[in-house]
């Protein structure tokens, strides 16, 4: 059963392994690994631009067959200093320049409020900021994709759920989000704001709410927390969404193991939540069809 505007079956679906889950291990390693184990594509860090250069790191997953799928993130675009939001805003479109040099789109996390500067004026900075960023993007023929985060950070994201993401991007034409299953699965209307997302969510970084002690922000692979990943996937199928599944884990607990056998553990635990999201939406488009 195909899912509307989304893969016609579940082996069509994109997933693609973000570098940040393996940090410690080199790029050719991390990228050999993802091969081996299953992935299809690979979500490069600016670190790993930054030392290899973009034809450095295309050489690399192409000699693994992996297509690059985005650089993901750039951090922090605001600051009380106006000296240090124009240093942020020109490494930001350094980071742009790369990532449309790579084919890919750059993922931004705003930045967040502090003691000098309060939640509204952070949001009024990180529009205009954002609202530039999307003007360069479009001169440039780049893409520009705002990532929320769970609002326990927002210190990191004044932009804490879909609805303030789908707000800072709609200021132009171009430009979407990124779900990541981690951020948002908290939000008792995620469903709305899914389907209202559309198109314009492009990727969906896979992790999971670990059920551990208070102030534990360590993830667990999808399927292994309490989000219920795979309902949040079905979701965003039945929403259209056809891109890249993204597994990024981010885990000093298993950052301490054989990162090797994380990257593995990954693609089997991103592939089973993916098999039973596919099998939820279609049944939802079964019932809905029925109905009809």
């Amino acid at each position: 059963m195909s899912i509307p505007g989304g893969p016609a079956v579940a082996e069509d679906l994109r997933i693609s392994f973000n570098q940040l889950t393996a940090r410690d291990l080199p790029l050719a390693t991390a990228a050999r690994a993802a091969r081996e184990s299953g992935f299809d594509g690979f979500g490069v860090l600016p670190s790993a631009i930054a030392e290899h250069g973009v034809n450095g790191v295309r050489s690399v997953l192409d000699g693994e067959g992996l297509q690059p799928t985005s650089v993901c993130a750039f951090i922090g675009l605001i600051d009380p200093s106006p000296a240090v939001r124009a240093e942020r805003m020109a490494k930001a479109e350094r980071c742009l320049a790369h990532a449309a040099e790579l084919g890919v789109p750059l993922v931004v996390v705003v930045g967040g409020p502090c003691a000098a500067l309060g939640r509204r004026d952070a949001w009024n900075q990180a529009a205009t900021a954002v609202g530039m960023l999307l003007q360069r993007a479009a001169r440039e023929g780049a893409d520009l994709l705002i990532e929320p985060l769970h609002p326990v950070l927002v210190n990191e994201s004044v932009a804490t759920s879909v609805a303030d993401a789908l707000t800072l991007i709609e200021q132009g034409q171009t430009g979407g989000i990124v779900v990541d299953t981690w951020h948002v699965w908290w939000d008792s209307g995620l469903r709305e704001r899914l389907l209202e997302a559309g198109s314009r969510t492009r990727i969906v970084h896979l992790s999971d709410w670990a059920a551990g002690p208070a102030g534990n922000l360590d993830r667990a692979l999808p399927g292994e927390g309490c989000a219920d990943v795979p309902a949040i996937c079905a979701d965003l199928l039945t929403a259209g969404f056809d891109g890249w599944w993204e597994l990024e884990i981010l885990s000093e607990r298993l950052w301490a193991g054989d990162q090797i056998s994380l990257v593995r553990a990954s693609y089997a635990s991103a592939l089973r939540t993916l098999e039973k999201a596919f099998s939820m939406a279609a049944k939802t488009n079964d019932h809905v069809e029925s109905m009809q």
